[in-house]
């Protein structure tokens, strides 16, 4: 599959497009050591990124990067690669000995397949994260936008999922209230801090409304 660039929304695109072109799902997945995948390198306990995290657990596997300058850490498809690639390279099979009995894909099906598992009912949805606090009136601001939480979050930090048709927010990995399918316009600031505080408090906090 060939992406624009190395972005994270590409490196995810590509591996997403991966496992449903193979019909199944490794246990372990291992890529270089790119920014857009690695949000933190450590030799021994790398982080990936919050993306790159979600479509993991979106599948069921883990993604473990190779060692910096360890290539022994990748998949011998790539040696295999470039040795299909190369045209001075000498192939091991006899003219027309490979066959659709050996073929990649039969090797695939007896072998691979086999040790991997399904794949979920729904492809993964890109998804980008973003740390928020919850303001005095139980609202967080996205993106110029507003949304409501509960009013006991008031001034705790949630992380934000934002996909193409949805948003939603999470407190410690848990799910606080259900996916914003629209972004609805703002909402007048005054009354809630009202509904919370009462009217001396809520002055301070409100803002007239045209």
């Amino acid at each position: 599959m060939a992406l624009p660039g190395q972005k994270t929304s590409d490196w995810v695109t590509g591996m997403t497009g991966a496992l449903h072109f193979m019909g199944a799902a490794p246990e372990l997945i291992v890529p270089d050591n790119p920014r857009a995948v690695i949000a933190v390198p450590d030799r021994y306990e790398p982080r990936v990124g919050d993306t790159v995290l979600d479509f993991a657990r979106h599948y069921g596997c883990s993604v473990l990067p190779a060692r910096p300058h360890t290539p022994q850490d990748k998949a011998n498809v790539e040696s295999a690669g470039r040795r299909a690639l190369d045209p001075r390279a000498a192939s091991p099979y006899a003219p027309g000995q490979l066959g659709a009995r050996h073929s990649r894909a039969s090797v695939f099906a007896a072998i691979d397949a086999p040790a991997m598992g399904t794949l979920p009912a729904t492809r993964y949805e890109y998804a980008r994260f973003k740390t928020v606090r919850v303001n005095v009136d139980y609202h967080v601001e996205i993106e110029g936008h507003r949304y409501s939480v509960p009013h006991a979050l008031v001034g705790q930090q949630l992380d934000a999922r934002m996909t193409a048709t949805a948003i939603e927010l999470l407190h410690r990995g848990n799910r606080v209230v259900g996916r914003h399918e629209q972004i609805s316009p703002p909402s007048p600031v005054g009354f809630f801090a009202f509904h919370q505080y009462g009217k001396n408090t809520a002055y301070r906090y409100s803002i007239k409304p045209p």
